[in-house]
């Protein structure tokens, strides 16, 4: 589970239908159970519905015994847990009442996100290439709007990348005005080494994969048909957090980037599941 990715080059809004969606589930049926699908960018729990007349190896459904539905909040509140702890690991404290948090992408898991910032008392400025979510952030959460290019030179504590992966890199870092990177979008980092150009500018990076594990977690609910899901969850969100903090506290005492641990640490995993 979390080890593949789907996905329909289109734009959601104008190119995607039933049609498609039938056949992307065909598709995914070919394969047999290999692999999964579920919600993400441009996907929704009435998709996963579509997709669900022609496969079962289809989970995140908002019916049935074992639906997880929309793994947004869950993602969501992974990643809120991991802004406190890369919070207090920077400063002792995972008060937020006092920061401001720039997000970048107000989809399903980054709206999710600004309402738990925004509960915690924290100062948003937010970005999207939707002007009709900007408006609504504006209007919800008392939010400052920024065009896309000018997100990364937000002066504020935090920056939470929220939508596409590949954002922190030669050009976007040098603008960077913050002390902690925390956020849900997939492959932050466009290289290994953008994290290494994190640490060196002294900026914390809680590594993509850790703390977004959220909506894989409660996906894997549906899969494994797990009962007693909201215990399962909040059991496995809290182990991510530990992992976090562990990673944190291991890239201090080492002096390298987070990043670098995190996927030591998976390396070092697999190899064990492969000796095993």
């Amino acid at each position: 589970m979390g080890g593949g990715k789907a996905v329909i080059i289109g734009e959601p809004a104008t190119d995607k239908s039933p049609a498609l969606l039938r056949a992307f589930a065909r598709a995914i049926h070919s394969l047999e159970g290999r692999y999964y699908t579920a919600e993400d960018m441009g996907m929704s729990p009435a998709d996963m519905a579509i997709l669900a007349e022609e496969t079962p190896y289809v989970a995140g459904l908002a019916e049935g015994e074992f639906a997880s539905g929309d793994p947004s909040p869950i993602t969501a509140q992974g990643i809120f847990n991991a802004i406190q702890t890369a919070k207090a690991h920077k400063t002792g404290s995972r008060d937020l009442s006092t920061v401001t948090v720039s997000v970048q992408g107000l989809g399903h898991v980054g709206w999710c996100l600004c309402a738990l910032l925004t509960q915690a008392g924290a100062t948003l400025v937010v970005t999207d290439v939707n002007p009709a979510q900007l408006q609504k952030a504006i209007t919800v959460f008392g939010a400052t709007a920024v065009s896309p290019d000018e997100i990364y030179g937000v002066a504020a504590d935090i920056f939470a990348p929220c939508a596409i992966g590949g954002i922190l890199n030669a050009r976007t870092i040098p603008q960077l005005k913050v002390s902690i990177v925390a956020g849900g979008a997939n492959n932050q980092l466009a290289t290994a080494e953008d994290g290494a150009a994190l640490h060196k500018a002294g900026i914390l990076y809680a590594p993509d994969f850790v703390a977004n594990g959220g909506g894989i977690i409660n996906v894997a609910t549906e899969i494994e048909q797990i009962a007693n899901r909201t215990a399962y969850v909040a059991e496995k969100l809290a182990a991510l957090d530990r992992s976090m903090e562990l990673i944190l506290n291991q890239a201090k005492f080492e002096d390298q980037s987070p990043d670098a641990v995190a996927v030591s640490t998976v390396l070092a995993k697999m190899a064990r599941q492969t000796a095993a």
